[in-house]
């Protein structure tokens, strides 16, 4: 395709004749001539947004798993303020040297991932620049949810105002540390995707499949209703850093330190076989629909059951401090102890650098 915009025939082919409106709170969606989306909100209280920078799109043209997994990584992250995921809009980078039928079948996948959640595509703005200043196409995906307001008044937006909305979200100290999900299993199966030869060397096809399973299903929206119906508001993704760096980032947010036990980690055996073997850490790796969740002591067990009960793992896997206790973060293997490091980095895209 030509430098610049896309054509105006590929838009009508790829995108205007394929994209199929179907929420009402998108006012103004997908359309020629649209250069910005309307969403009224007037009815539903706050509008909650995330965003993801996709970096192998090109991957996904053979496998939608590396789409996905980033489509469902920003659409979690609405599911986990307790927000009901309802339009999408993407910004396509694209060399020149990618095909129309490429950019077709990247944007009618996402337009599958949208149906698949009652979401509506909603556009986004296309550039087609020379292959030698980008290599492969680049997606910026932006998710837009609803929830009812969370503050008792909007009439002021000042620092102590915003403070207190975002602490709605983050544990108040003393609470139990749930996970419900398996530790890197998303992450793993995007590893062994590219290096799928090697890995059938050494792994039966049953192996490899159970630890691919995990990509046929990346919603957090049953754990996340699961969580709300037990009154639990403060929850954490578990992304790029993996639950490690999900575990800093939850106490760290909230100020207060934490005591994880590692052999309490819910984690699949072929996650950690295949980790091993390609010389990956599995618990420094995407669980894409995994949560943490700080939950009332009380109401833990009647949580894992549930969520048992619609078939997702879940643990007790520790504890919140108090406020004015420790602010470490504190690993237990055992009888060792250990703090848990800073986030450091993704370690899929170091592997995949390291392929390359």
């Amino acid at each position: 395709m030509r430098p610049g915009k896309v054509p105006y025939n590929t838009f009508v082919r790829s995108i205007d004749k394929t994209i199929t409106p179907r929420q009402p709170f998108v006012l103004r969606g997908v359309g020629m001539g649209h250069d910005s989306s309307a969403f009224d909100v007037s009815q539903d209280g706050a509008l909650v947004v995330s965003q993801t920078l996709c970096l192998h799109a090109d991957l996904a043209l053979a496998n939608s798993a590396w789409l996905a997994v980033d489509f469902y990584r920003t659409v979690n992250d609405l599911y986990c303020t307790g927000a009901q995921p309802k339009a999408l809009t993407a910004a396509f980078l694209l060399p020149d040297s990618c095909e129309e039928e490429d950019f077709r079948k990247l944007v009618l996948t996402l337009e599958q991932f949208c149906e698949k959640e009652s979401m509506e595509y909603a556009g986004g703005d296309t550039k087609i620049v020379d292959a030698a200043t980008i290599g492969r196409p680049v997606i910026t995906l932006t998710a837009y949810g609803t929830r009812e307001s969370w503050t008792t008044s909007n009439a002021t937006y000042s620092k102590e105002a915003r403070k207190t909305a975002e602490a709605f979200f983050k544990p108040k100290g003393g609470e139990s540390l749930l996970m419900a999900g398996y530790a890197g299993d998303s992450g793993v199966a995007l590893a062994s995707l590219s290096c799928e030869a090697r890995l059938a060397q050494r792994y039966s096809g049953s192996v490899l499949t159970t630890a691919r399973a995990c990509l046929t299903d990346l919603s957090a929206a049953r754990a996340l209703h699961v969580a709300r119906r037990h009154g639990i508001m403060a929850m954490h993704n578990i992304s790029s850093d993996g639950v490690f760096g999900a575990l800093w980032e939850m106490a760290d947010g909230a100020g207060l330190g934490l005591t994880a036990d590692l052999r309490a980690i819910p984690v699949l055996q072929q996650s950690i076989e295949i980790a091993d073997y390609l010389e990956l850490n599995p618990y420094r790796m995407e669980a894409c629909a995994s949560l943490l969740m700080a939950c009332d002591p009380e109401e833990v067990d009647a949580v894992i059951n549930e969520l048992h009960a619609q078939g997702i793992p879940a643990a007790c896997i520790g504890r919140f401090h108090q406020k004015g206790e420790s602010v470490a973060r504190i690993l237990k293997n055992e009888d060792e102890e250990r703090y848990i490091d800073r986030p450091g980095g993704d370690e899929l895209q170091a592997f995949l650098a390291r392929q390359n």
